[in-house]
Formats: structure tokens, C-alpha cells, sequence
């Protein structure tokens, strides 16, 4: 590959600063210039992140631990060699480019500068004799490039951590705008409120712990906002099926009876008992034989199941049974299993192994519940629909004659006045 000399370019041909702006300015014309019908038919993060890719700048960063020398000897009129032509190649990562952009008091190199493919070529003349020398010279030389490097880092870096914002807010400002103009704004949460009666207010809650960018494919119809829970709203729900689960192993003899239908009934009755929607008085209803869930017209913001461990390839298959409901984008599944026998640390292991090997699985937080699981899916036929699964296993009592009642914790009096908690839509 032919190598291109910078001797007279680096870090002097253009003003990165300007460089930026004119950035800027054809990222806002190509906002501006975004298709109505393209804006309001594909998921809006699936557009911020396809902007920000391609408009994203990647300054160079020197690999100077591969880099690698070569020598080459320079022979007298006499045929002595007089000098050794040393060439220092260093792989860097990012836009060559930016290796032109002005970077402040730069004074310049000794030795000649090219640049060959994701290569920076550095070749010095080392007089014979000089040697001991030659590694100093090198040294003083690319510490010289990398503070370069680093002060136009620093200036593209704050462009670079601007973009999400300032695309996210053209985005959604004009989506909003069009929404509103063609009469198909929704609200986009779920308000969600507590019942100030709540019959298990008094329990103490658990303590928990690329290539060339394109344009992501159109949707059918419009894009629109779909109900979704916020991250406390999930938090409390989770909290009440808990406090119900703890109420329950003070009765084991009946829990031991229990399947997975009794059980979501008696849990429905503890959701229920603890949040209100207007204009019903049962947010959370049956889905299926051991699932509850809480739904928006045709879709599902939150779906609850019930599931008594048998192996781990019938916990596969209910999971991927409740991912084929109608689900909102963002949507919340509750996964509680329950095990009958003495290994329960080997079934928490074995969920978080089937979430993770799941092949709709993207990512999972570094903090993980202690006794469960916690990740992000994204559906295959949907890839903009993303389902945050949150998987608990609890130690259920087997059926035998003498069943002990696990150590109560000593109840707080419950006040007359409790927060309420409910749905407004």
C-alpha cells in the first residue's frame, strides 16, 4: 500500500474547531432534512443511534505498545556506511485525517512523516556512532505526537459527548410536533398510584439489591408511543409480589398444596389490593394459566408468571411462551420461580444461564438480585421492542405432614394513612 508523506500536513492543515462546526452543520441539515414518514415509521433510539454513528469523529490514538522498527543502512561515496535510515511503524485506531488537524504550540518533527494505511510511519536519518542515542530521540519524538493527539482529542471528545443529546432532542421535538399534528399522541407512561388501604403496607419490604452505518428499516404504521413502566413503578410491583411470597411461607402447609394457578390468583389478589387503575378494579388480570398481566388496550406493559422449577429446559419454554404476548416496547416480565428441594443456589445458577443463552439476550446490568436474575431481551421479529426480565427464585415448602413455618420478623404497626399507588389510565 503507497504511503502518504504528512511532513508538511501534521497537525497544521485545518482548524479543528471549524472542522466541528461544519460537522455540526451537516448533521442539522440532515436532521432537517429527515423523511416524515421515515421519522414517525422506525423506533426513534434505532434513529439517534444510527445519527450518531455516522456523524460520531474518531480522532487517532496512537498503539504504541505494537509498534515496530526496521533499519536500513546509508553508504558513504566510499562505500562505508555512514548512517542508519531507521523507520518506526505505530498502528492508531481511528480517522488518519484528524493527523492534519492544528494542534496547538505543535514545533514540529525531525524525522519524515507518513502515514500507510492505520499506520504511522515515522523513518529517522541515525548517524553512525549515535546509536545509544537513537531511542531518546525516538521517545522525545511520538511523546511529542501523542500530546498532540490528546489536545485534539479533548476537542473532538466534547463534540462526540454532545451528539446524543442534541440528536435525541431534534428527534423527538419533531416527532412530538408531527404526533400532535396528525392527532396520534399518547401518554407515554403509565402513572401508576398506591392504595392508601393497601393490606400489605405493613410488611417490611425486601432489600434488594461497526461497519458503514444504514438507515434502520421502517415499520408498518407509525411509530407510537406504547405504555411503559418506569423503573420505580417496576421496583414496587416487584416489592408487593415479594411481600406476598413472605406472607405466604407463614402458611406452608397450604403453600405446599399450591400449583401455579392457586398461586397467581393469591398474588393477583395481593397486586391488586395494592394499586388502582381508574375505571377498573382490577389492573392486573389473568393471562393464561399462571401469568398476570397488566394491560393497555392491546398491548402488555407488565406481565407476572408463575413457574414451579422443573429443569431447565421447561423454564426455557415458558419463557419464550410468555415472550410471544403482545408486549409493550420497553414492557416488564416478572419471572417467579419456585423450587421444591434443597439446591436452590444450582437453580439460581441455572436461570441466570438460560437468560443469558437466551438468543433474544442483549445485556444485563453488573448488579444482579441476589436470589434471581435481571437482563434486557430484544425480540427477534421486533428488534426496536426491548423486554426488561427479572427473574426471582424462592424456596417453596414440599407436601409432607410436618411443615415449620420459616422465623417472623415482628411486624411495625400499620398507620392509618398510607401512600397510594394506582393507574390513571
Amino acid at each position: 500500500m503507497s504511503a502518504h508523506v504528512l511532513q508538511d500536513e501534521l497537525f497544521s492543515t485545518f482548524d479543528p474547531r471549524e472542522r466541528l462546526d461544519n460537522q455540526r452543520s451537516r448533521l442539522d441539515e440532515a436532521l432537517a432534512a429527515l423523511d416524515e414518514h421515515r421519522l414517525l415509521n422506525t423506533a426513534p433510539k434505532a434513529l439517534i443511534d444510527y445519527f450518531i454513528a455516522v456523524y460520531r469523529i474518531e480522532p487517532p490514538a496512537l498503539r504504541r505498545h505494537e509498534w515496530q522498527a526496521e533499519t536500513d543502512d546509508h553508504a558513504d561515496f566510499e562505500g562505508n556506511a555512514a548512517s542508519h535510515r531507521l523507520d518506526i511503524d505505530i498502528p492508531f485506531d481511528g480517522d488518519a485525517e484528524w493527523f492534519g488537524a492544528q494542534a496547538g504550540p505543535w514545533a514540529g518533527t525531525s524525522g519524515t512523516v507518513r502515514i500507510s494505511g492505520q499506520s504511522l510511519i515515522l523513518t529517522f536519518e541515525i548517524k553512525r556512532g549515535a546509536e545509544q542515542a537513537a531511542r531518546a530521540l525516538i521517545d522525545r519524538e511520538v511523546n511529542e505526537i501523542e500530546k498532540a493527539l490528546a489536545w485534539i482529542r479533548q476537542e473532538v471528545n466534547a463534540y462526540n459527548d454532545s451528539l446524543s443529546a442534541t440528536v435525541e432532542t431534534v428527534i423527538n421535538t419533531r416527532r412530538t410536533r408531527l404526533l400532535s399534528h396528525q392527532a396520534l399522541a399518547q401518554t407515554l407512561g403509565i402513572p401508576l398510584h398506591k392504595r392508601s388501604d393497601g393490606p400489605l403496607a405493613r410488611l417490611t419490604p425486601v432489600s434488594q439489591e461497526q461497519l458503514f452505518p444504514e438507515l434502520p428499516r421502517m415499520g408498518h404504521g407509525p411509530d407510537l408511543p406504547e405504555p411503559a413502566l418506569s423503573r420505580d413503578q417496576h421496583e414496587q410491583i416487584v416489592e408487593t409480589l415479594q411481600s406476598a411470597i413472605t406472607l405466604l411461607a407463614y402458611s406452608p402447609s397450604l403453600f405446599a398444596t399450591w400449583n401455579e394457578a392457586p398461586l397467581r390468583n393469591y398474588l393477583g389478589i395481593a397486586l391488586n389490593g395494592q394499586f388502582e387503575r381508574p375505571e377498573t378494579i382490577e389492573p392486573f388480570v389473568p393471562v393464561g394459566y399462571s401469568a398476570l398481566g397488566l394491560r393497555h388496550r392491546e398491548r402488555i406493559a407488565c406481565l407476572a408468571d408463575c413457574l414451579f422449577w422443573k429443569s431447565a429446559e421447561a423454564y426455557r419454554e415458558q419463557l419464550d411462551y410468555l415472550l410471544a404476548h403482545p408486549l409493550s416496547r420497553e414492557a416488564r416480565l416478572i419471572l417467579l420461580v419456585f423450587y421444591r428441594g434443597q439446591r436452590l443456589t444450582r437453580t439460581i445458577n441455572d436461570v441466570r444461564a438460560q437468560n443469558r443463552a437466551h438468543p433474544a439476550y442483549q445485556e444485563a446490568p453488573e448488579e444482579q438480585p441476589e436470589h434471581g436474575s435481571e437482563v434486557t431481551l430484544r425480540l427477534p421479529d421486533d428488534p426496536m421492542r426491548t423486554i426488561r426480565l427479572t427473574t426471582l427464585v424462592f424456596k417453596a415448602p414440599k407436601a409432607q405432614n410436618n411443615v415449620t413455618t420459616p422465623h417472623r420478623k415482628p411486624h411495625r404497626k400499620a398507620e392509618p394513612n398510607r401512600t397510594q399507588i394506582g393507574f390513571d389510565f
